[in-house]
């Protein structure tokens, strides 16, 4: 591992998903779901249900958590930026 790298401190069972990196006590992650309704995901525990997800909660500004890790799946070339709504 090189110096520095960050990885995450949650087991996470899903071997589609892209690990985005972390923010405060949340690993972030980005899910294809089979190219139908692409997801974030925020984990804050090894747990099976100890995660937040959803497009919507960070479109809407409702999950920081969230909010980050579609703003990492966007920079990584995962997503597309979402269009603002006027």
């Amino acid at each position: 591992m090189a110096s520095g790298q960050i990885v995450p401190r949650y087991a996470h069972d899903c071997h589609i998903c892209t690990f985005l990196g972390v923010h405060e006590n949340y690993d972030l992650y980005y899910c294809p779901q089979g190219g139908e309704r692409p997801t974030i995901i925020a984990r804050f525990g090894d747990d099976g249900p100890e995660y937040t997800s959803g497009m919507t909660f960070a479109l809407n500004g409702s999950s920081e958590p969230l909010v980050i890790a579609l703003r990492l799946a966007v920079e990584m070339g995962l997503v597309s930026a979402p269009r603002r709504s006027t």
